[in-house]
């Protein structure tokens, strides 16, 4: 197996003192390749609590010490753990239908939400071959309370972070296949990299220019130094997930930098300790992806 699978980056961060304390104190060096993999998934998946957090682009360890993630920080951690427990891995990038968000995000900020909304999993490479691994994005004890409310519910469910055939019994449970959770709401396949580090750098670029767009139309005199800057806010601001993947016209694109800016500002008025424990409020802490 090629060595760029197995390598630490800046977002695979797994030589970090957390990361290494967390593999030591588990005993997972102690296991096989088999019990390894499925130690990090069940940790990712259930300690990790689904929920939103500042950024796509966090480190492994900066996820870590959040406690919560959606799909896309889930699988840095998922793939920072793999490397380090020496289990190749790969990180796969798509779109999700906004559709998986009705229920969770209503009203203006449904409405504005953009169509194409980025995810991603992991793939592992297990027994000569590549498994994809998108199960762990919400935490047991999040599915079986959305279980619960929608009990009436046989076969496909979509929304609160759910796009499957069969939402009593999912396919998320590490059994040596493929796991998942929202394959179903996937519109885009956005292709295959060696890291979540290039993935970002990837689309960043992409999207530079229509986010340019959108601050050159609301400040036509701004230098490029200004400008800048004033991205730089629109980016701590701005979580990239909410970016579309080839926007179409200049309003689409508008509509969606003040979709993200809206929603980051009202979820930023929410107590972090309700987004990070309140199971009994999922909207608290929802965050589909």
């Amino acid at each position: 197996m090629s060595q760029q699978y197995l390598t630490s980056t800046a977002m695979l961060d797994f030589n970090h003192p957390t990361i290494q304390s967390l593999i030591i104190g588990q005993g997972w060096l102690n296991l096989n390749e088999y019990e390894r993999i499925g130690a990090a998934y069940n940790y990712v998946r259930d300690h990790i609590e689904f929920g939103y957090n500042q950024s796509d682009e966090l480190t492994s360890s900066q996820v870590l010490a959040d406690g919560y993630g959606q799909c896309n920080t889930k699988a840095t951690l998922l793939m920072s753990l793999l490397r380090a427990l020496g289990i190749a891995c790969r990180f796969h990038g798509f779109t999700i239908e906004k559709q998986l968000q009705k229920g969770a995000i209503t009203g203006i900020f449904y409405l504005m939400a953009p169509n194409n909304i980025i995810h991603s999993w992991v793939e592992v490479y297990y027994q000569n071959k590549w498994l994809n691994l998108e199960g762990i994005i919400l935490d047991q004890k999040y599915l079986t309370q959305l279980q619960t409310k929608f009990s009436q519910v046989n076969g496909a469910f979509s929304g609160y972070g759910v796009g499957t055939k069969d939402f009593k019994n999912p396919p998320i449970d590490w059994l040596g296949n493929d796991t998942y959770i929202q394959k179903e709401g996937i519109n885009n396949d956005l292709g295959r990299f060696n890291s979540p580090d290039d993935f970002y750098t990837k689309k960043r670029q992409q999207s530079f220019r229509h986010k340019e767009m959108v601050i050159r139309t609301f400040h036509p005199k701004i230098d490029e130094f200004k400008c800048f800057k004033y991205q730089s806010v629109m980016l701590k601001l701005v979580n990239d997930r909410y970016f579309t993947h080839q926007p179409t016209s200049l309003s689409m694109r508008v509509k969606t930098q003040v979709f993200a800016m809206l929603r980051s500002l009202y979820f930023r008025r929410k107590n972090r300790t309700d987004c990070r424990s309140s199971h009994a409020q999922p909207l608290h802490r929802l965050y589909i992806g």
